[in-house]
């Protein structure tokens, strides 16, 4: 799996290359490869390559990886567009070990607003939650991590 392009710096607690590569994608290819986290269970792990302590938001539904775009975040991201996801997101998991994760339909964490409790840590497929007279489907646009319990 080939990870997300940005440009090398430190980007809301991930780890970007020198080279542009999105490094914490090159981790999840080697769960993949390794079939880690691939079934899981409330109280095991994640999903798809969703590290431990990390929220994780995916193009496909059911936690795929469709054309190399996802993304994930340690504390947060205000625009997700910078990775190529803004209004793409299919499926959405929190995999963090103490707080909750919201997930906004506005860049810079702003408009309507969903949160993923340590209880209820994912949702297989945006288009069953409602949003105004639609629903969340293709509309996370930036999340991070808030309230901890």
């Amino acid at each position: 799996m080939k990870g997300r392009q940005v440009k090398g710096r430190q980007v809301k607690g991930l780890q970007v290359g020198k080279r542009g590569t999105f490094l914490v994608a090159l981790v999840g290819s080697i769960v993949c490869a390794l079939g880690i986290g691939m079934v899981a269970t409330p109280a095991q792990a994640a999903p798809g390559p969703c590290p431990t302590g990390y929220a994780c938001v995916y193009n496909g539904e059911d936690y795929q990886i469709l054309s190399s775009k996802w993304v994930l975040f340690e504390y947060g991201i205000s625009d997700f567009g910078q990775f190529g996801m803004n209004n793409q997101s299919r499926s959405a998991y929190n995999n963090g070990t103490k707080c909750w994760a919201v997930f906004y339909n506005g860049t810079g964490y702003s408009g309507a607003s969903f949160t993923l409790t340590l209880n209820n840590r994912g949702i297989p497929d945006l288009s069953l939650l409602r949003l105004g007279t639609g629903t969340w489907n293709n509309k996370i646009s930036s999340g991070r991590f808030t309230y901890c319990p």
